[in-house]
């Protein structure tokens, strides 16, 4: 039988899918038949639906009490709708609890995905070892489980250190591709940028270009989470207050995924009865929202906090992030205290998209219906006249990527010091470039439907929405003013 993991054209050994296909389509080339029965046809998918819980494992240390939550989600299979009941057991130490936050899941045509969470509480005298959760999911005749590993005590799997060098003769004994690069051994899969070869890399590798090194190298595909390490909150009734995370794709890596926010009090604490958390990003808010990563990309996250606390406190919140098959964690902290003026920032995003534009003046086209729009923004103390100031382009599309239509980057600003305490804010927005149809600036043909909204915050709390229609140039126009909710500091 033809050995199908050997290509044809490149005559080289590969594991991935795609190499193996290609394999096939050479040897079709070369006139040869593929074996009798070789290419099977998938079975069809029946109506019904998938449980998930997300992290599928999960290893505390031992002698430290601890918190976990877990998404249990219900994905719908083809056009099935229905309720899911969902339930629990497991094998854990005396003094452990396992709780779902619903008892039943329901998906629909319009919903085909649901969730709900599963917290776990584990003593600080549980004994290692492993332990397992079994969630199951029934609906009529189908029933589903899902088994969750606990590990206390038992090190994480660690991932392969880098092989450390000081010359390339170090890196030979891996294999004559192998080369010392940045005290690193690491394997070359091409000679130039023209001609870098991913089917050379392990799994979860990208063949990358490297100017320094003049060689294609394999590097390690990931992402990174960089969250608030404080967001400020003011003490009283109805109070807000705003953060944001960052995600960004390394060496090429996307993927789809979700993001959760949840209560992690420590050990020594009971969950806050005066705060709460969620994100907000694009149109969607909730405390578990999807979210997609691009390939060398980055999406921006609000992280909105809600306090009624009447002193000062100090909490915490946890976030989780799950994007193909990769994980995340970071804690964000929570302080309610009085305002000293020194941390607050202002931010300014947008919501909504419209119809794709082409801006002719600079020659790019956008997919996927961005909103070509840029300008300059504030916020001023109408009493203390102090200014916190930037620019912002809501897809970033002047440069350098106009094919970039994901959610952009928050804009951020620092206030001076001199702010006046319970004076009132002024946001001020103005158009200096946008592509629209037949209107000043630059036009551009086809529809744009609709508009962005333009959100410009405090980190307090303090607000105002200019829509679309609000918008005004500059120059030679004034801009938008816009009075914000609330004072400073109040």
């Amino acid at each position: 039988m033809v050995d199908y993991s050997k290509s044809w054209s490149r005559k080289q050994w590969t594991r991935r899918t795609e190499g193996v296909f290609k394999n096939i389509i050479d040897v079709l080339r070369e006139g040869k038949t593929l074996p009798k029965g070789f290419i099977i046809p998938t079975d069809v998918v029946s109506e019904a639906f998938d449980l998930i819980v997300d992290p599928a494992e999960y290893t505390a240390p031992k002698g430290i009490a601890v918190t976990k939550v877990f998404s249990v989600c219900i994905h719908a299979r083809q056009n099935w709708a229905g309720t899911v009941a969902l339930s629990q057991s497991n094998n854990l130490c005396g003094g452990a609890t396992v709780t779902l936050d619903d008892a039943s899941v329901t998906v629909s045509a319009q919903t085909p995905k649901n969730c709900t969470y599963m917290r776990l509480s584990l003593p600080s005298n549980c004994p290692a070892g492993g332990y397992k959760i079994t969630v199951t999911g029934v609906s009529g005749s189908i029933i589903r489980t899902f088994e969750v590993e606990i590990g206390v005590g038992v090190p994480p799997d660690e991932e392969e250190e880098p092989k450390p060098c000081t010359s390339d003769d170090d890196c030979k004994k891996y294999g004559d591709d192998w080369w010392c690069v940045g005290g690193e051994c690491k394997k070359a899969c091409g000679t130039a940028s023209s001609n870098c070869n991913s089917d050379y890399c392990a799994e979860g590798e990208k063949c990358i270009w490297n100017a320094g090194a003049g060689k294609c190298l394999c590097e390690k595909q990931g992402m990174t989470l960089t969250c608030p390490s404080e967001i400020q909150i003011l003490p009283g009734q109805g109070k807000m207050a705003y953060g944001y995370l960052t995600i960004a794709s390394v060496n090429g890596f996307a993927g789809s995924g979700n993001i959760i926010v949840y209560d992690s009090h420590q050990p020594d604490q009971s969950p806050s009865s005066c705060l709460a958390a969620w994100f907000q990003y694009g149109g969607q808010i909730g405390n578990i929202i999807p979210v997609t990563l691009p390939a060398d990309g980055s999406i921006q996250i609000y992280i909105a906090v809600s306090g009624s606390c009447d002193s000062e406190q100090t909490h915490y919140f946890g976030v989780e992030l799950s994007v193909g098959g990769k994980t995340a964690a970071c804690i964000v902290t929570v302080k309610v205290k009085g305002c000293d003026g020194e941390t607050v920032k202002g931010y300014i995003s947008y919501i909504n998209k419209c119809g794709c534009c082409i801006d002719p003046s600079q020659g790019a086209a956008c997919s996927g219906g961005c909103f070509q729009c840029c300008g300059l923004w504030n916020i001023k103390g109408l009493s203390s006249n102090k200014v916190c100031s930037g620019s912002y382009d809501v897809d970033h599309l002047w440069a350098p990527d106009p094919s970039n239509c994901y959610y952009p980057p928050v804009e951020e600003c620092t206030f001076p010091s001199g702010m006046i305490k319970g004076e009132t804010l002024r946001a001020y927005v103005c158009v200096s470039k946008v592509c629209m149809p037949n209107g000043p600036g630059p036009t551009c043909p086809g529809a744009c439907p609709g508009g962005p909204t333009l959100i410009v915050r405090t980190s307090l709390g303090n607000e105002a929405t200019i829509t679309w229609d609000e918008l005004k140039f500059c120059p030679p126009g004034p801009g938008t003013y816009k009075t914000m909710s609330g004072t400073w500091c109040e």
